[in-house]
């Protein structure tokens, strides 16, 4: 799930030309979902529209993720999908810093899937970290 959640946060910052501190603290609430377009005959979901306010940005600007059918192991909309599903989140961040997540999925009693998206975010110094390349 480590990796899951490194790659998801990689994938979305390149696609979406985000700086780490944006992809950190994306959460649920940046997701406009009546803008999604979904094919429900096909149970397919085509492309998420999410905003983001930069730190040189005066309002909120909208981008679309779109699906990658030719390049699935690179298709953002799949891989953050399947994250949430099987990191079982329900709401706030969408990036739980690793020990509140590993302790969530190893007893799912102990919260609600929904983490604070203000302060339970994984911190900018991790993300960097596992970055890194180790030599």
């Amino acid at each position: 799930m480590y990796n899951m959640q490194t790659y998801v946060m990689m994938i979305l910052g390149i696609n979406l030309f985000l700086r780490a501190s944006e992809v950190i603290t994306l959460g649920f609430n940046n997701f406009q979902m009546n803008a999604a377009e979904v094919e429900f005959a096909e149970h397919r979901v085509d492309s998420l529209v999410l905003w983001i306010k930069g730190k040189n940005d005066a309002e909120k600007v909208f981008f679309r993720l779109y699906r990658d059918d030719d390049n699935p192991e690179f298709c953002p909309v799949r891989h953050l999908l399947c994250y949430i599903q099987a990191a079982g989140l329900k709401g706030g961040c969408l990036f739980p810093e690793w020990d509140l997540l590993i302790e969530f999925l190893d007893d799912p009693s102990s919260g609600d899937g929904v983490f604070d998206p203000l302060t339970q975010h994984v911190q900018y110094k991790n993300f960097l970290d596992r970055m890194q390349v180790s030599q």
